[in-house]
């Protein structure tokens, strides 16, 4: 699936890239296209809001969500009436969010053929613009299967993270349990140490004392080898008598 996005992404970036370069088109703005109905039929409609006719420019006002794709230089044509077999030819040489700057080509040949004065309403095409809106179209359907696969891949990735908490959540229940069973051994090994310690102290006590007894008893029924102490006259053996 990755290598058919990078394909898809690829194609869709080159298009949108000729996009930009003549019209300053950004990826946002290619996906909020709409080709309506008047598409069709190749033709918008405007009204003319200044005329000049020293530099042969008019200004006209367009409600035409697809203006922004008319480029500087882009050939433009329109007519007084929709179908109307006479066409006035000039190129765009600015353009704003409303308002289209063109040169027109003959501007004597247009004013008198088309009778077309401030406020008249006018009916404008451009092959350019067309070529444009049918490339933004092919990029705009590249786009939603580039959008349609990252969805899926992000629906994807949210439910591993889902399934990632979850277990974290059952590894930090785990080892709870293991943590409170470890501290009760723990407590039960020095609660049995404690015991054994209060034990053998008792039993010190208790052969401590007995052993003092013992010793008592030994004092008392102690006895010596000899019946006659010596003393400093037991150096003369005259009266010196071991009995």
């Amino acid at each position: 699936m990755k290598r058919v996005i990078v394909i898809v992404v690829a194609t869709g970036m080159v298009m949108l890239a000729g996009l930009s370069f003549c019209c300053g088109i950004s990826i946002g703005e290619v996906g909020a296209i709409e080709i309506q109905e008047k598409l069709e039929k190749k033709q918008f409609s405007g009204r003319i809001s200044k005329i000049r006719k020293d530099v042969s420019l008019i200004r006209v006002r367009v409600n035409f969500r697809n203006m922004k794709f008319f480029g500087k230089g882009d050939g433009v044509e329109f007519t007084p009436d929709q179908g109307s077999k006479f066409v006035c030819k000039g190129s765009v040489v600015g353009r704003s969010s409303e308002y289209l700057l063109v040169k027109l080509k003959d501007m004597d040949v247009c004013i008198g053929g088309s009778n077309i004065v401030v406020g008249s309403r006018v009916f404008l095409y451009g092959h350019e613009l067309m070529s444009k809106l049918q490339m933004a179209k092919d990029v705009n359907a590249i786009l939603m299967k580039k959008r349609l696969a990252l969805q899926s891949m992000v629906n994807t990735e949210k439910k591993n993270i889902e399934l990632n908490i979850e277990k974290v959540e059952s590894v930090n229940k785990r080892y709870e349990l293991l943590q409170q069973k470890l501290q009760q051994e723990w407590e039960d090994e020095l609660s049995s140490l404690e015991s054994d310690k209060i034990t053998a102290q008792k039993r010190h006590e208790d052969l401590t004392s007995d052993l003092m007894e013992i010793e008592h008893k030994l004092e008392q029924y102690s006895i010596s080898d000899e019946n006659i102490e010596n003393d400093r006259w037991a150096l003369d053996p005259t009266i010196y008598t071991v009995k």
